[in-house]
């Protein structure tokens, strides 16, 4: 079966959609979000190296739809699957991409991948916060209704930003050596306990290193 032909034999309801929509807009557009399959061999580690055909569906219904992947930082890896080594996996669900127009217009666009406890986490307590702040009662006309909740969300959004972005140095320096422990530990004999302790200590470095490239990137617009 040609390339262009097998998509019209997918199952997929999603990936028909994103394809007629490229097919009608000329307009820039992204699309990103967890996919629940991988396109590469590269983004799947673990047990069960091979590229299934959902990956296949997904790499033709983004050459239908003429979409590439945004320029990423963060983790490649957005799904894991930690039980026992017979089970370990790490697959890149998550992508956000654009078609050409989207590239002439917004060439500098990035996407950060945070690790799911760290990003989930942030995005649920932020949501909270603004929800709260938006559904308390202000008097007056609209704008000046909006400007105020805006003035009242800006001290429990700060407290949020200093939990999670304040004195970074001093914990990745923390982090890191509690993985140098854990990876001494695990050297001295491979249980799956050790593993597991390595692994998350990884993840956290990571979800630090993220936290302060965000940080630093923030710092560098504002200046």
């Amino acid at each position: 079966m040609h390339l262009w032909s097998m998509l019209e034999t997918l199952p997929y309801k999603l990936w028909k959609d994103i394809v007629d929509f490229g097919r009608a807009c000329d307009k820039p557009w992204i699309v990103a979000g967890d996919f629940n399959a991988y396109m590469f061999s590269h983004e799947k580690v673990g047990h069960d190296q091979f590229i299934n055909q959902p990956c296949v569906d997904l790499l033709n219904c983004c050459l239908r739809a003429g979409l590439e992947d945004l320029k990423g930082a963060g983790c490649l890896h957005t799904w894991s699957k930690n039980q026992g080594l017979e089970s370990w996996l790490r697959v890149k669900l998550d992508r956000a991409m654009g078609n050409p127009n989207w590239f002439e217009a917004f060439d500098t666009t990035e996407a950060v991948f945070l690790e799911a406890g760290i990003s989930d986490r942030l995005l649920l307590m932020w949501q909270k916060i603004v929800r709260h702040g938006w559904q308390e009662e202000v008097k007056g006309h609209l704008m000046f209704q909006v400007v105020q909740k805006l003035k009242r969300l800006k001290k429990p959004l700060k407290a949020l930003h200093a939990a999670n972005f304040s004195d970074l140095d001093r914990r990745i320096s923390k982090v890191r050596e509690s993985i140098f422990q854990a990876q001494a530990d695990l050297s001295r004999g491979f249980s799956v306990e050790r593993k597991e302790r390595a692994t998350e200590e990884s993840k956290g470095l990571c979800q630090l290193l993220i936290a302060e490239d965000l940080f630093l990137k923030q710092r560098v617009k504002g200046d």
